[in-house]
């Protein structure tokens, strides 16, 4: 209700990689290690198809991060003009528009300074939409960790990734993945909110089990479980938490939901072991989700059950069947901090995502008015600005044309009221 808890951990480096687990669960391309294959690896291309001077591919397995294999990129010359650098790469991979993916990968150079890596996005008629890099530090003459987020446009549905290496040396990159995002099912049901945990949709079977420590390096030691559940009023979530000792009031678990899964807000909810609630939208901590929630403390665990209303998350015409979330559990005798959906925590677009169709209609009335009266201040204004150009159709067509998608807007939204 208001204010924050102390979630503050030691600040853990995220120069270890991603554990195996994580890539295995999420990643959205194959064989990142490039541990199968021949002479060359299984999933990935190379740019150029066939060995040049300036540009040549190979499966290394005597230089390795990992495993038993790396990719070794090899330039002996300059690359000709209008051709792009020696590269492994792979197109078409299938992504949610909008989304945020997570780049990982280690790199070491020989000679020459790392080239980076970098995703391309196309639309469904494979129309190139952009380019997002990840960069690599100039220095590489040993294994160095590599991790970024790039966000895709909208309209994306696939994706190219490259791992470029730079002219006149050797490049070699090994455990490269691409990190999407979890998805879990939501059970409609109105769990009693006691923090008993004995209902049906609260049952073993369902539960979220895939949680990763915050760095992405490990697995927690402890296994936390989790559920999700809906009905026509709230949102309602179960934290089932084993612990090492005593409980500590100091133990915390959060919920980071993204209504409709627009990926331009958040709000974020915790709870510690003594039931105590501290809720903000984004970073606006005067926020009060109205949330409901009752811990059970016991030997080795507790538990946590939460509903939180949908009345205070802005949902509403716009809300869609999927929602974005994120879910967190802070185990402070073991100091770790584990996550299900590994990105920044002030990332939507990292969020893991569930799908439900609670009926809100009851909130349909007054956003219905207020986009209403938008649309019919904008036809006005554009009626004006018709009238004063008079009978010039050429300077008059650009707000006829508005017009007529405003009164389509205005019809639409009638016809729901």
């Amino acid at each position: 209700m208001g204010g924050g808890l102390d979630h503050r951990l030691p600040q853990r480096g995220r120069g270890e990689g991603l554990a195996p687990e994580v890539a295995d669960w999420y990643g959205l391309t194959g064989n990142p290690g490039f541990e199968t294959g021949d002479e060359m690896p299984d999933f990935w291309r190379s740019h150029p198809p066939e060995p040049q001077d300036w540009g040549s591919h190979r499966r290394d397995t005597e230089m390795r991060h990992s495993g038993q294999a790396s990719g070794l990129l090899i330039s002996e010359a300059e690359h000709p003009a209008g051709k792009a650098q020696v590269q492994w790469n792979h197109y078409t991979v299938p992504v949610e528009a909008g989304s945020t993916v997570l780049v990982s990968y280690w790199v070491r150079t020989d000679g020459v300074e790392a080239g980076g890596s970098g995703c391309h996005f196309y639309d469904a008629e494979g129309e190139h939409l952009g380019f997002g890099p990840v960069r690599a530090p100039a220095a590489v003459g040993k294994w160095t960790y590599v991790r970024g987020e790039v966000r895709l446009p909208e309209l994306a549905v696939n994706m190219g990734v490259a791992l470029y290496g730079r002219d006149l040396g050797r490049t070699w990159y090994d455990d490269a993945v691409m990190l999407g995002t979890p998805e879990a099912d939501c059970a409609r049901a109105t769990p009693v909110v006691d923090g008993r945990l004995d209902e049906d949709c609260w049952a073993a079977a369902a539960a979220l089990t895939r949680f990763v420590l915050d760095s992405g390096e490990a697995l927690p030691a402890a296994r936390t479980r989790a559920w999700v559940a809906y009905d026509d009023a709230a949102l309602y979530l179960a934290f089932r938490c084993p612990v090492e000792g005593d409980v500590q009031t100091d133990e915390s678990v959060e919920v980071f939901v993204d209504p409709g899964r627009d990926r331009e807000g958040y709000f974020h909810l915790s709870v510690n072991a003594l039931g105590i609630i501290s809720d903000a939208r984004g970073d606006d901590w005067s926020w009060e989700s109205g949330a409901r929630v009752a811990v059970t403390r016991g030997d080795a665990e507790w538990t946590v059950e939460i509903a939180l209303p949908f009345d205070e998350l802005d949902v509403g015409l716009s809300t869609g069947e999927v929602w974005g979330l994120n879910l967190a559990r802070h185990d402070r005798a073991r100091r770790e901090r584990a996550v299900w959906s590994l990105g920044e925590d002030d990332t939507p677009g990292r969020f893991g995502r569930t799908r439900m169709s609670p009926d809100l209609t009851r909130f349909y009335p007054v956003q219905l008015a207020a986009a209403v009266e938008r649309l019919q201040a904008r036809a006005d204004a554009l009626r004006e600005e018709i009238a004063q150009v008079g009978l010039d159709a050429e300077r008059a067509a650009p707000a006829l044309a508005s017009l007529r998608q405003v009164d389509v807007e205005l019809a639409a939204l009638l016809a729901l009221a």
